[in-house]
């Protein structure tokens, strides 16, 4: 309505002009055109980049995609996700796989981890929480752990199935708190053809496919080895769609989508696996998702008796880590606070 040159000044007006025309690289009449300029930010045509000597070495400018074309694309829904606080550009990955980090911790604790244990109950006393459990596998015996107090990590979509004592208003939370639906595919290809074939080299190619994207890994570049692709990572309904489908079906779902964007799918393709985090029995769910971190989020994160709860699910960085992390450190700090309290 025209009401932009309202709110700024002459001045303002036109230092936002000289930004916007710096930054979007734009020419003097404020456009986006076809330049070497351009060019210089969105690549060059094929064999039309900057080269040496005289054959084929002066840069050539690319054509823009034009504006309907990217509106209708809606690119800016995947694109903004990579902008946030949680996904910097500089993001570092331990060696060997985000799963190195739980390794390193059972390094130094193995010695007081019960493994193959599904846990049945937890029954609170004035003195004390007992732990009932039994074999996860079927085989073995079960048995009961007792302690002064229980800093419980099961998430709630899992643990408001179980007999648990604890507050009515503890019961309700965990049994309202929703977990987002995800599907995550793992690709084995009997070569890096993405790198060989088509020089991608790391980074994500962001599909209008149910797969919704495919990522490549930025470890192990130009080995002569197989690798791993990230096949796909969907979200919504695509994923409920997905947890409807048999292994071998979500399977094959991926290879045919994919196929779609690298035809050399169904030639390299080695093994894989589709991982639906509603179908995990140990999580049914793959995030929180607090839909108000108000009342109910306190007395999710407040200690219940000799009872706290900690994960991601407590915390205000769901889905991560590093709120895992520090939801253990305040659940620890509760306990800490509780016990010399009690002397």
């Amino acid at each position: 309505k025209g009401r932009l040159d309202s709110a700024l000044t002459k001045e303002d007006t036109e230092i936002l002009l000289e930004s916007l025309k710096s930054f979007g690289i734009l020419n003097n009449d404020y456009s986006y055109e076809a330049s070497l300029d351009t060019a210089e930010y969105r690549g060059y045509p094929e064999n039309g980049a900057p080269g040496g000597g005289l054959y084929n070495a002066a840069p050539e400018p690319s054509e823009p995609i034009a504006l309907e074309d990217l509106l209708k694309s809606r690119f800016w829904e995947k694109m903004r996700n990579h902008t946030t606080y949680r996904h910097h550009a500089p993001m570092f990955q331990p060696v060997g796989g985000m799963e190195e980090i739980a390794h390193a911790f059972a390094r130094e604790v193995d010695d007081t981890i019960t493994y193959n244990a599904k846990v049945d109950r937890i029954r609170q006393t004035e003195s004390g929480v007992e732990v009932e459990y039994s074999s996860a596998d079927g085989e073995g015996s079960g048995g009961v752990e007792t302690a002064d107090y229980c800093i419980c990590t099961i998430p709630f979509t899992v643990l408001s199935q179980l007999d648990v004592d604890v507050s009515g208003d503890m019961r309700r939370v965990m049994r309202a708190l929703h977990y987002h639906e995800a599907v995550k595919a793992g690709l084995e290809m009997k070569r890096r053809f993405w790198e060989r074939d088509e020089q991608i080299y790391g980074g994500i190619t962001l599909t209008d496919l149910p797969i919704a994207e495919i990522s490549y890994p930025s470890a192990e570049m130009h080995s002569d080895g197989p690798g791993v692709l990230l096949g796909c990572y969907a979200y919504g309904p695509h994923a409920y769609a997905f947890n409807s489908m048999s292994p071998e079906e979500r399977l094959e779902t991926v290879l045919e989508q994919g196929a779609r964007i690298h035809p050399q799918y169904r030639d390299e393709f080695s093994s894989g696996v589709v991982l639906s985090w509603h179908r995990v029995p140990w999580m049914l769910g793959c995030y929180s998702d607090w839909d108000d971190r108000g009342r109910d989020y306190e007395i999710a994160a407040t200690m219940d008796n000799r009872f706290v709860c900690a994960g991601e699910h407590i915390s205000y960085l769901p889905g991560w880590q590093e709120g895992s992390l520090l939801s253990a450190l305040d659940a620890v700090r509760q306990v800490h606070d509780r016990a010399v309290k009690e002397g």
